[in-house]
């Protein structure tokens, strides 16, 4: 009884201790990124040009052989579902629709419809979408803009029927939003980088000029994915610009919400609602699970890119298994994996995507320019220690693994205008549940625009005293 007295007292110096770290290290310190150019050979144009997919027909004949001289896979251990991996089953399902079912140049018109440029920033060719409202429709709306990011992995092709959503005008907004929604570079139709270094702050400065390239000084962020990197660190950067960060994938970087999550995932009944505590055991868990993954992108994406580029049936076991994964982790038991939610064509539209630009081996070295390059500026800790200082908005849906407590989301970020939750859905809304993630998004951009800002300092003053005062509570009360 003496032990569990004095825990609480523990864990509330040792946040203390934290809390002075962060305030020492990064509370205070503007972030900043210097201008890097990842394509030497190439000088800045800023110049758009109009961008339509046309693949050759000699890539397509060639990925169709190397489909219909694919292995017979392995069976998977009966009744195991997608718990060792993609099934093969499925797989084999899946592939065979992939051979005679799915039509690339139906899927590349179904892929034009919507307005794509191209232009060159830090080097690089940068390959985005831009939807504008109708103006007949929209006339007397304010339009504003919105940057989509997706992540990996993801395409700006998961967008579409969010996309579509967001610039139809609605009777109730006296606003509709206008859509940039660019490919991070070294996925799809951005190029990918020839030097080391380009990690979430240099795509948040390249996203930032693109954003100012199309006249745009004030915008929103919507962040997917690992996508979330990128739109956390641009919010840090360039908070006069941005006007409030979404996200259904909110992060924290500092040490106290990390803390505070593994506080959350050791005492649940303490520092979560009641109704949430199986979000976040059963999401621990499954990212306990999913390290080794983790791990191994971050060391060696070379070695997986290289397998994965030569063989579309094991680039597509590694899609559906992660999709699988990260939407439906309560699924895992059943054949399918929870895949029943995805569309086939979109899903390989994705697939496709990668494979056609031979962008999978760029896209996975992401992983280590974002996590474990510790000379990079996003891992230095004045972009990963420090708090929103945004309108912001989180939205869970309910099979996220990387579910946070409400507690560690309202340290991160300054003005947490709204957390909303979804009985349905996972790591991809944009593609299984659009209505929803699209009413969300309309709602806080409505809800943010009567945020009044306060001085950061001494918001992080008061918000450290906070805490403090927030831990002793739940120690008292449940002593």
């Amino acid at each position: 009884m003496c032990g569990n007295y004095f825990y609480p007292i523990k864990v509330t110096f040792t946040l203390i201790l934290l809390l002075f770290l962060q305030w020492k290290f990064a509370a205070f310190r503007k972030p900043e990124v210097k201008f890097k150019q990842f394509n030497l050979e190439k000088n800045d144009d800023y110049i758009i040009n109009p961008f339509r997919i046309n693949i050759p027909e000699s890539d397509l004949i060639e990925l169709q052989k190397k489909l219909l001289t694919t292995r017979e896979l392995p069976p998977s251990i009966k009744d195991v579902g997608f718990n060792y991996g993609a099934n093969s089953e499925y797989l084999n399902k899946f592939i065979e629709y992939w051979k005679n079912e799915y039509n690339w140049r139906d899927r590349e018109r179904y892929l034009n419809q919507l307005p794509q440029y191209i232009t060159r920033i830090s080097g690089l060719n940068i390959h985005f979408i831009r939807v504008r409202p109708n103006e007949t429709v929209a006339k007397g709306k304010t339009i504003i803009p919105i940057l989509l990011i997706h992540g990996w992995l993801g395409s700006v092709s998961s967008f579409y029927k969010l996309i579509l959503q967001l610039v139809k005008p609605k009777e109730s907004y006296d606003f509709v939003f206008e859509v940039i929604a660019p490919s991070i570079p070294g996925s799809g139709f951005s190029e990918a980088p020839q030097i080391p270094g380009l990690d979430p702050v240099h795509v948040a400065s390249i996203f930032h000029r693109l954003m100012y390239l199309v006249g745009h000084e004030k915008y929103y962020i919507h962040a997917a994915d690992l996508g979330a990197h990128i739109g956390q660190a641009q919010a840090l950067l360039y908070p006069e610009w941005i006007k409030g960060y979404h996200s259904n994938i909110c992060i924290t970087g500092g040490l106290v919400p990390i803390v505070a999550w593994y506080m959350a995932i050791e005492f649940p009944s303490l520092f979560v609602e009641e109704e949430r505590v199986n979000n976040i055991l059963e999401g621990a868990g499954e990212s306990a699970q999913e390290a080794s993954y983790f791990m191994l992108n971050v060391n060696n994406p070379d070695s997986i890119g290289i397998g994965l580029t030569d063989s579309p049936a094991g680039f597509a076991a590694m899609m559906i298994d992660r999709i699988a994964t990260l939407s439906n982790y309560g699924m895992k038991n059943r054949s399918d994996g929870g895949l029943e939610s995805f569309d086939k064509n979109e899903l390989l539209d994705t697939i496709m995507t990668y494979w056609l630009t031979k962008s999978i081996t760029p896209s996975v070295r992401w992983w280590k320019e974002t996590f474990l390059l510790k000379d990079t500026a996003y891992m230095k800790g004045t972009i990963t220690w420090r708090n929103v200082e945004i309108p912001s908005s989180c939205s869970w849906f309910k099979r996220e693994p990387a579910f946070l407590p409400r507690f560690a989301l309202q340290y991160a970020f300054d003005y947490l205008v709204s957390i909303r939750y979804h009985d349905e859905g996972g790591r991809y809304p944009a593609i299984t549940h659009p209505h929803l993630l699209a009413d969300d998004l309309w709602l806080f951009a409505n809800e943010s625009k009567t945020i009044i800002k306060k001085s950061p300092k001494k918001d992080n003053i008061f918000r450290y005293f906070n805490i403090i005062v927030l831990i002793a509570e739940v120690w008292y009360n449940n002593v």
